[in-house]
């Protein structure tokens, strides 16, 4: 029986609707997507992988802290224009070169203010003085970002391109890397490494984005019209903010409270998870346009995705985060090599931060498409600072992992509240007792089958083997328990 029939057949009829949607536009931009951006982060995994082998804990931690404190100042030239941009190249396909002009020249005009910021900052804060010289350096990279315009091909539902970009901007970066970077202190070159990369990618996606539109933008943009775009981003600071202090206040706080090699083997975990989190956007951002289209028109079928969603969620990570757990140290030696071996514990931890983060989006997506703001907002500001709160107490006594426990706790916060916002506000019920069992009997199988092969083989082929335990076994439930109804004669 289809997923989908099965996640929405508490209103009548809905699945059929919602699997009519789901074959045509969504589907297609999903696959497409999808595909190309595994080849894009089996590259961003290859890159972590090198950089952390060759640079080690205590350079790889330098190095993963500078990028978490650049995150503060790109979000700065972000605030939420690039979800007001999605929102109306959504809504106006014709118009998506000039919404991306629009928006890029109110980005770079940020980017100028802040990056003299960063400069005053990097220069003058004595704690920055060992990452001083890379953050002034990667903080070129801004001008690069607000150019970029990968989320214009998000509204028009051409996810394809960005992944693109990414794998061709990848394979540059990681060429790059092996020809220059050779040693632990060659930190600079890395990051001029990752630069090109971007560089690369936004070129493409300006020349794609050309290809697709006609004509050629209005350069000089009246001030109304920023204000316009302006007005309703600001409000999206505050989310942007707390998710910015959520996901990398941890990494900082580890670095500067217990060393930057305690941060490098943190930093090796969440690098892991962060490539697995980067699909559940990839799922959020295709559904996202057409949920925005189709919310005003019929609400039920934005419900009926966001019920599907969480169900595919569900099934997809909770394996993942069970199967994660036990595996962790083969995994954590396999990627990183024996230097690592504390990075076992975060990792055991944060595989639960990736199976709420992906039941979170599920919510968050609807409610964003309907236009209900506040509740994300709110969501990821309480998350934010029970995050810090945690990290303040945990990471000085339990270090790494005291950092993976708070971020876990803090999710499992977003989750809740973003599901009982949903359901109040959109009669969004979580997932049916019918589905959850074979999702459970099948995760408890397969987390059978890898406690009991994983001292005896490698870890990719327990992998593989769970995998397709969890397949077969969800299948028969599925089969055995729900078949399909036979037609009346």
């Amino acid at each position: 029986m289809p997923w989908w029939h099965l996640l929405t057949e508490r209103v009548p009829d809905l699945h059929i609707r919602a699997r009519n949607i789901l074959r045509h536009r969504v589907t297609r931009n999903f696959i497409s997507g999808t595909t190309l951006q595994i080849f894009s982060q089996g590259f961003s995994l290859a890159i972590v992988i090198y950089l952390a082998r060759i640079l080690g804990p205590t350079n790889y931690g330098l190095f993963s802290m500078t990028m978490a404190i650049m995150a503060y100042f790109i979000l700065a030239i972000t605030f939420g224009l690039p979800t007001i941009g999605i929102r109306e190249v959504a809504r106006k396909n014709d118009a998506a070169m000039q919404i991306w002009w629009d928006v890029g020249v109110l980005r770079t005009g940020l980017a100028v203010v802040v990056y003299g910021l960063l400069l005053i900052i990097a220069i003058y804060i004595p704690a920055l003085r060992d990452m001083r010289a890379l953050l002034i350096l990667y903080g070129t990279s801004m001008f690069l970002i607000a150019l970029l315009p990968d989320w214009t091909f998000i509204g028009l539902e051409r996810m394809a391109w960005p992944a693109f970009a990414a794998l061709i901007g990848g394979a540059l970066t990681l060429g790059l890397l092996f020809a220059f970077v050779r040693s632990a202190d060659q930190l600079s070159a890395a990051l001029i490494c990752i630069i090109a990369g971007n560089g690369l990618a936004v070129v493409i996606l300006v020349a794609k984005l050309r290809e697709l539109s006609d004509g050629r933008p209005q350069l000089i943009i009246p001030r109304e019209r920023l204000w316009e775009l302006m007005r309703p981003a600001f409000p999206f600071i505050f989310a942007s903010l707390s998710s910015q202090i959520y996901g990398n206040a941890d990494l900082i706080l580890v670095g500067f409270i217990r060393g930057k090699a305690e941060a490098g083997i943190y930093a090796a975990a969440y690098k892991v998870v962060n490539l697995l989190v980067i699909f559940i956007g990839l799922i959020s951002m295709a559904i996202y346009p057409a949920m925005a289209r189709i919310f005003k028109s019929d609400p039920e079928k934005s419900n009926a995705f966001a019920s599907a969603m969480t169900g595919a969620m569900l099934a997809v990570f909770l394996p993942i985060a069970m199967g994660g757990t036990l595996i962790s140290a083969q995994l954590t030696r396999f990627f990183y090599g024996a230097k690592y071996a504390a990075t076992a514990k975060p990792l055991a931890v944060l595989v639960w931060y990736i199976l709420l983060s992906a039941l979170s989006v599920s919510f968050a997506t609807a409610l964003l498409a309907s236009n209900e703001d506040r509740p994300y907002i709110t969501a990821l500001t309480g998350g934010a600072l029970i995050d810090v709160a945690l990290i303040a107490f945990m990471v000085p006594k339990w270090g790494a992992t005291g950092a993976a426990v708070a971020m876990v706790i803090a999710e499992f916060f977003i989750f809740l509240y973003l599901a009982v916002q949903a359901r109040r506000k959109l009669k969004i019920n979580f997932i049916q007792v019918r589905i959850l069992f074979p999702i459970l009997i099948s995760t408890l199988v397969m987390t059978a089958a890898v406690w009991a092969l994983r001292e005896h083989l490698m870890v990719l082929a327990v992998m593989v083997c769970a995998a397709l335990i969890y397949g077969i076994v969800l299948g028969i439930c599925f089969f055995f328990m729900y078949p399909e109804p036979r037609p009346e004669d």
